[in-house]
């Protein structure tokens, strides 16, 4: 029988990097023939309790994680391939928290209350660490909302989930009209920003620094398009391509908000209890 047919594919922007075909048929043995195969053979109970596969050879260490659209039962794998001279500890974790994170947020865009594969009770939460620079960018150029917060004028915490971009010098918000959120902000203030996955290995960051008004005509609005250009980017990343045109055609009352990170911190997992 065949095994598991590669049906995408995105390259790293490396050299050397491990590839497949669309259309191949992957081997038995493969990782995410182990992924798929994990639901019928008993002898793959530690598959099952770490909610993915590894297997390797000479050349490639692979990665892959089940995708659920029912929270449990796989129907597809999100798979990592990485050439083995570069498959250290520490990138092989990554590539843990990461192939997890993608099949969890994958599963959720195609219907999944949850992800917990094959039924698990518990899925692994790897001990605290840093996120290396890659896994930061990832997060704050992915998917994920960002939690803002921020001060009241009585000095009340206030926090509010937003769509945000980020350009790699600034986080660029669009304010709708009336936004108390915005009032807040609007003398610089100092403010806080949350991006987090909900699902092991909880990847997040966290970002201090300080918000300032942008007038959509002023020359320091450096986000392309202005603010209409930034709603439109930030519907069809969070909604999908449709959105980016169907509802908006205007921003009128709509404003921009830049912060400037003067702190980015990025850590994964839970502190490790010690024995």
């Amino acid at each position: 029988v065949d095994g598991p047919r590669v049906v995408a594919r995105v390259l790293a922007d490396r050299v050397v990097h491990a590839s497949y075909r669309v259309g191949d048929h992957l081997a038995p043995t493969s990782a995410a023939s182990v992924v798929l195969d994990a639901e019928l053979d008993p002898t793959l109970d530690e598959v099952r309790a770490a909610g993915l596969a590894v297997a390797s050879d000479d050349d490639v260490v692979e990665v892959a994680a089940p995708v659920c659209r029912d929270d449990h039962h796989p129907d597809a794998v999100v798979g990592i391939a990485i050439p083995r001279q570069r498959a250290t500890p520490a990138v092989l974790e990554a590539a843990r928290d990461r192939a997890r994170a993608m099949a969890a947020d994958m599963s959720r865009r195609l219907g999944a209350s949850t992800w917990r594969p094959w039924g698990a009770e518990t899925t692994p939460i790897g001990a605290a660490r840093d996120l290396g620079r890659d896994e930061v960018q990832d997060l704050m150029t992915g998917r994920l909302g960002a939690q803002l917060a921020c001060l009241t004028d009585s000095g009340t915490p206030h926090v509010v989930p937003l769509w945000f971009e980020y350009d790699g010098d600034h986080v660029w918000l669009a304010a709708s009209p009336g936004s108390s959120w915005a009032r807040y902000v609007a003398d610089g203030a100092p403010v806080s920003l949350t991006i987090e996955e909900p699902w092991p290995n909880l990847r997040r960051v966290f970002i201090q620094g300080h918000a300032r008004p942008v007038a959509d005509d002023d020359p320091a609005a450096t986000v392309d398009g202005g603010v209409l250009g930034l709603r439109r980017r930030l519907a069809q990343r969070y909604l999908g391509p449709a959105a980016a045109t169907d509802h908006m055609a205007s921003s009128e009352g709509w404003s921009l908000v830049s912060v400037t990170p003067e702190r980015i911190i990025g850590r994964a997992g839970l502190q490790a209890v010690a024995s």
